[in-house]
């Protein structure tokens, strides 16, 4: 299994509730119906306003997390080897900056 997480912050001129709109709206979506069924788990988090205590006197420099589960190495080439896929222009157009991580994942607690 290839778990993939991408850190993304939104493009300049969105506010958080444009941004969300678009990630859970259009490209979420999108991502989905074009990746299945290389794509076998697919999960969007997207930052929120922090008035919980302990917060951290620093912003959070990211406004989501994806979260992509691919069966093996070949079918993350499969999606990712391309990059004339329509959601890769998309979300150029809708983020100023991503950063990709390949994690192990290791459960503490059951899901």
């Amino acid at each position: 299994m290839i778990k993939v997480m991408w850190l993304v912050k939104r493009a300049e001129g969105l506010s958080r509730e444009e941004f969300r709109q678009w990630w859970t709206e259009v490209h979420a979506p999108e991502v989905r119906d074009t990746q299945t069924p290389l794509l076998v788990r697919y999960v969007v988090n997207v930052g929120m306003a922090d008035d919980l205590p302990g917060r951290p006197e620093e912003e959070a420099e990211w406004d989501g997390i994806a979260e992509e589960w691919f069966q093996d190495r070949d079918a993350f080439v499969k999606v990712y080897g391309n990059d004339e896929r329509g959601e890769h222009t998309d979300f150029v157009a809708h983020t100023s900056r991503a950063q990709r991580l390949i994690v192990e994942e290791i459960p503490f607690l059951p899901a």
